[in-house]
């Protein structure tokens, strides 16, 4: 627990510990921003957690809202200043309180923390990498070329954490480890998923020698690895796992060792900006990307991914995608062409395509969407993908006249509302 001896008495409350245990069963993290938050406010009016409940409503709106004038006064970002607000929200809405008064607060959505900076290139991206211990280049590459969050190295409490089994193709021999296949894929177990799903991501050629480095290391020092092995350990081998924490740590001293003003979460922002790029280049499909960085998709999305029952050829399609994207992740150059990545891409986008919509194409076609330029190649691709999702979800037409029932399960699979018949029982959608 990192509440702090200061605000630890807090919980000598039933209610107040309750309502810590409450949200703790969510997020520990959570609960121990929320009650050192809650500590601060009512340390900042000389009250307590209690008292503050017995005022009336305007009392306590009135505090709130001279709580925002402070905190801008100090110079806190507007943010921060909304998380101070929403912890003390939390709390008079477990006591059932809600007040109606709005509170106001200045660019509160708009993030103040590096405004106008951009996520790290590749170039900047390898400067970190050079900057870094063996330990947290391991971290770097993970979040960087992986996508995974940093609680997925550590959790919270160092509880937990990815560990040597959650690589399925890591062999361990008796003085070395490697990898079987490469990109090497990680299965993210729902333990250490923020949306508690089990998914899986891939790391390629540069972040698998990482981790065989520093795991050859490790077993060179005398340390036996089973498949239970934490993948990243603390400098104090004593705590078996190492917290989030810590691992932010590690990342944030290599970012600065470089020169960069960046935090450890823009390594994973760096990872989106990425294969958001691979995709515009057709080296990876939309659902997978966001699947790799451990989100839901649409019903469509869940249905085909999130079941934990992938073929054996799906699979290998994702690490084949992965793959191509490569080329926008790592930052090793590894000397193919232009002219080349660009017929691997199209060939791989061919074959996905008729993997999925199970439309395979005559070698006449193939041939001539291959001799395309780039631009209508991309175009005519995306036409076909659109033809199969209106085929398949309406036999090719694009409106239909649905009950208001069901209407919001229509409007998640990607349809769009045009109008409700008389009547109010029917509405018409169409496909985007």
């Amino acid at each position: 627990m990192r509440i702090g001896k200061k605000y630890n008495m807090l919980l000598e409350d039933p209610d107040i510990r309750r309502w810590y245990d409450n949200l703790k069963r969510g997020s520990q993290s959570t609960a121990d921003v929320r009650l050192r938050g809650l500590g601060r406010f009512c340390t900042h009016y000389d009250t307590t957690p209690k008292d503050f409940l017995n005022k009336s409503e305007k009392e306590m709106s009135d505090l709130m809202m001279d709580y925002v004038s402070d905190l801008e006064k100090d110079g806190k970002a507007p943010a921060y200043i909304d998380s101070c607000l929403k912890l003390v929200r939390s709390w008079l809405k477990y006591n059932s309180i809600v007040l109606t008064r709005s509170i106001k607060i200045k660019n509160a959505k708009i993030p103040t923390t590096l405004n106008g900076q951009r996520t790290p290139s590749q170039d900047q991206l390898k400067k970190i990498l050079q900057a870094g211990t063996m330990t947290s280049r391991v971290c770097i590459s993970l979040v960087s070329q992986s996508g995974i969050r940093l609680e997925v190295l550590g959790d919270y409490s160092g509880k937990d954490g990815l560990r040597l089994k959650d690589f399925p193709e890591l062999v361990i021999e008796k003085d070395s480890v490697d990898f079987e296949t490469i990109p090497a894929r990680i299965v993210i177990r729902n333990a250490l998923s923020k949306a508690g799903h089990e998914y899986f991501t891939f790391i390629g050629p540069e972040g698998a020698e990482y981790i065989k480095d520093y795991l050859n290391e490790r077993m060179r020092k005398g340390e036996k690895l089973t498949p239970e092995t934490p993948l990243v350990i603390p400098r104090n081998h004593g705590i078996h796992f190492i917290s989030t924490i810590n691992i932010g740590d590690q990342i944030r001293t290599a970012i600065r060792k470089a020169g960069f003003p960046w935090r450890p979460y823009d390594l994973r922002h760096y990872f989106a900006t990425q294969t958001m790029e691979a995709e515009s280049k057709g080296a990876i499909i939309r659902d997978w990307r966001v699947f790799f960085m451990g989100h839901k998709g649409d019903i469509e999305h869940q249905y085909t991914l999130n079941n934990r029952t992938l073929s054996k050829d799906r699979i290998e399609s994702m690490r084949e995608s992965y793959s191509n994207a490569l080329k926008f992740l790592e930052t090793e150059k590894k000397g193919i062409s232009e002219e080349d990545h660009a017929n691997i891409l199209r060939e791989h986008s061919i074959r996905t395509y008729a993997m999925i919509t199970g439309s395979e194409l005559s070698d006449d076609e193939r041939e001539r969407l291959m001799s395309l330029e780039d631009s209508d190649f991309w175009k005519e691709i995306s036409e076909k993908y659109k033809q199969n999702k209106k085929d398949t979800l309406n036999n090719g037409h694009s409106q239909k006249v649905v009950s208001v029932k069901v209407v919001r399960e229509y409007i998640n699979q990607g349809w769009e509302y045009v109008n409700t018949l008389p009547g109010n029982k029917e509405v018409i959608v169409k496909l985007p």
